[in-house]
């Protein structure tokens, strides 16, 4: 739904910024031809809000870079990879970082 609601928001933004460029107002729109370039703008929103999503999620602050770190170090430490100790000096360069 967020991706609908936001695709939706993009396309009546540029339905109506189009039709403002060209010289329109409000008052002489014409809602025909703005239902056909809102129909085409939708699809175009419908990506452009996928793919800031997808950055969205793949961008993290350095402290939550840092604590996945962390997290996988703790799994190497479990699973005797790590020592203890080595955890421990890996995990305290990480939590000088945040």
């Amino acid at each position: 739904m967020p991706v609908l609601s936001g695709a939706s928001t993009w396309a009546l933004g540029r339905t109506i910024a189009r039709h403002l460029h060209q010289g329109g107002t409000l008052e002489n729109l014409d809602l025909t031809q703005a239902k056909s370039t809102y129909d085409a703008e939708i699809e175009e929103g419908k990506k452009v809000v996928q793919e800031m999503a997808q950055e969205k999620l793949s961008t993290k602050s350095p402290s939550e870079e840092a604590m996945d770190k962390i997290k996988k170090l703790a799994e190497m430490k479990d699973a005797g990879i790590l020592t203890e100790e080595e955890f421990k000096q890996l995990k305290e360069k990480l939590m000088a970082q945040i």
